[in-house]
């Protein structure tokens, strides 16, 4: 149990360094994209089916937080626009913990949770159907 604890303490705050360093160069990278004329390909699963999945709307939210457009990004994907701005308290925390070296608790892993990001996707998704996104 010792051991245990002292490896969650050691660990490297990969969550602060990703969202430190992976959401300004993905926004980045997309912006770019858009000013070369370059665009992503489109939903497959729209393409087979005429309804959108339950991320559809995700690269319109990034384009949106990218140009700095809230309301816009909220439109196109509430859950992933609350997910993108919430990253960062994460990271926050995340780099807190280890500055501190401070055990790290485990991922909640329970039925409970899993149900909590399953429902906020599914409502996500029956909101971009009725919208027709």
């Amino acid at each position: 149990m010792a051991e245990r604890a002292l490896a969650l303490t050691r660990r490297v705050p990969w969550l602060a360094a990703a969202v430190l360093l992976g959401l300004p160069l993905g926004l980045a990278a997309l912006r770019w994209l858009d000013a070369a004329g370059l665009h992503l390909p489109p939903c497959l699963f729209k393409l087979a089916t005429g309804l959108p999945c339950a991320t559809c709307g995700t690269t319109r939210m990034a384009r949106a937080l990218a140009e700095g457009d809230l309301a816009a990004a909220f439109h196109w994907h509430p859950v992933a626009a609350a997910a993108v701005l919430l990253a960062p308290l994460a990271a926050a925390w995340d780099a807190r913990r280890a500055w501190r070296r401070e055990p790290f608790p485990e991922v909640p892993d329970t039925l409970g949770a899993r149900l909590v990001v399953v429902g906020a996707f599914l409502a996500a998704w029956g909101l971009q159907i009725l919208r027709g996104v």
